[in-house]
């Protein structure tokens, strides 16, 4: 789930597609302990994480979306 370009809309992004959604990023990633906030623009879904590349600091989904993931964020997720 990421931060739209349109305000106060949320993208949703699954392996058929994207949504989009009104919402806050900040209430999302405290709906399931299987979410995980990696950036401030973007949470994860901790069981869908493919890959995680810690030098250039990117998630890779198994859907092959890529997020960034900030210096803060990758301490508590590893």
């Amino acid at each position: 789930i990421k931060t739209s370009d349109n305000p106060h809309k949320l993208e949703l992004h699954t392996m058929d597609g994207y949504f989009e959604f009104y919402g806050k990023i900040k209430e999302v990633d405290q709906l399931s302990k299987h979410f995980y906030r990696c950036h401030k623009s973007y949470v994860v879904n901790k069981q869908w994480i493919e890959q995680i590349d810690k030098k250039l600091r990117i998630i890779t989904m198994k859907n092959n979306d890529c997020c960034p993931i900030s210096i803060r964020f990758l301490k508590g997720l590893l």
